[in-house]
């Protein structure tokens, strides 16, 4: 039997890997127009499963598209979280790192072989194949390139070509995230004295160079600033910008097919990753040293620092460019005032302005992607969470 309902984080290593395979079976499997009970039955072979237990993965799965779904086993018992053994983790990264990422260029099966050999001679208990391959799939696609081919071709394949900070071609293809803190000094809400600078995580469209939704806070990067982030950006903002009390139109909502980040701790949190995993989102890191890959989440960080440059309180940039301006002194807002300011720019000015790298406003074009009536769309609409509620609860 399935397990539905269960945080992502709380399932064991070995069963999620197996639903993610499960999961991408059946993504292939509801691609086909018309599909037959002799393709049923190659893809139930495929997942080493019979017809009817197929068919009821894929009638769990169609009903919220979460991965959770499409668990198995989880029924028998209180089973708690199981985390590989360290040895066995570290024998996966040791032939991952001297096997699959040579020049040789082997096959993942020879991978499996290989760990399953290490765990026989330590006596150790050896991982699933869907395991294996799941930490296969975790490497970058730019280190695996470089690595088994060349540093040219990972660049041709992946660098971004000059003059263009992104290769999506649709809204919701990819968005991009980032922390960053902000250039003004706040104030205590109810002493109204200079405290500190807050940090903001951002989310934008990479295709429309949309902001789809921030958060605000006085405390350092973290998996939960991400995920509250995440939260804002792929839900309806109806209801935050009338406690604002703010005019206008902040509809860009949506599950992103990949997210784009760095390499901070937050980003590769287990919860982070199995949020990913629930609601199929690829997840792929910025390589190290190539801060070109996140031209998009930049310029947007860029632009809201450059407008709080204009607020009481601004830090401005850098020291030189502050120079004797007290900033602490002459702070006047708060978390909340500056919560309230920042969603009127991006509702109002900045995803409604003439962006110069795509030649129109990025709610404009948000929009064309998904027009009912334009020529011009791509997609139809854009793909929610099955249950909004425990949405967040999923990347925590």
């Amino acid at each position: 039997m399935t397990f539905q309902n269960t945080q992502p984080d709380k399932i064991d290593d070995e069963r999620w890997d197996s639903a993610l395979e499960r999961r991408q079976v059946i993504e292939r499997w509801l691609e086909i127009a018309s599909p037959t009970k002799e393709l049923a039955a190659d893809f139930a072979a495929k997942l080493n499963c019979s017809v009817p237990t197929f068919y009821r993965w894929v009638k769990n799965f169609r009903k919220d598209h979460q991965t959770s779904s499409l668990v198995v086993g989880l029924n028998r018992g209180n089973k708690t979280k199981q985390r590989l053994h360290p040895d066995v983790e570290k024998i996966i990264s040791d032939v991952i790192k001297n096997l699959y990422l040579t020049k040789e260029r082997p096959i993942r099966a020879r991978v499996v072989e290989e760990v399953e050999l290490q765990c026989f001679k330590a006596k150790l208990s050896p991982p699933s194949k869907p395991t294996i391959y799941r930490r296969i799939a975790d490497v970058p696609a730019f280190i695996a390139t470089e690595h088994r081919y060349s540093k040219k071709k990972a660049k041709h394949l992946f660098e971004p070509h000059k003059g263009s900070a992104t290769t999506a071609t649709r809204p919701l293809e990819q968005a991009q995230i980032d922390h960053t803190p902000t250039d003004i000094t706040l104030v205590d809400p109810n002493e109204r004295e200079g405290i500190d600078r807050a940090w903001i995580t951002s989310a934008v469209d990479s295709y429309s160079r949309a902001c789809t939704g921030f958060y605000l806070s006085f405390g350092a990067p973290s998996s939960l600033s991400t995920a509250l982030c995440l939260t804002q950006a792929v839900l309806p903002k109806e209801q935050l910008l009338r406690e604002h009390k703010i005019s206008g139109n902040w509809s860009m909502q949506g599950l992103p097919e990949k997210i784009f980040v760095d390499n901070g701790s937050d980003f590769h949190s287990a919860a982070f990753k199995r949020g990913c995993d629930q609601h199929g989102i690829s997840l792929d890191y910025r390589p190290k040293g190539a801060p070109q890959f996140g031209a998009v989440i930049e310029r947007f960080i860029k632009t809201l620092n450059h407008r709080s440059h204009n607020i009481p309180g601004t830090t401005f940039s850098s020291s030189h460019h502050r120079g004797e301006y007290d900033s602490q002194g002459r702070a006047c807002m708060t978390l909340k005032e500056l919560e309230g300011y920042l969603l009127e720019f991006i509702v109002n000015v900045y995803n409604q302005r003439l962006h110069q790298g795509i030649g129109m406003p990025p709610a404009a074009k948000f929009e064309q992607g998904f027009g009912e009536n334009d020529p011009r769309s791509i997609v139809r609409r854009p793909r929610l969470p099955s249950n909004q509620k425990t949405f967040l609860i999923d990347f925590l």
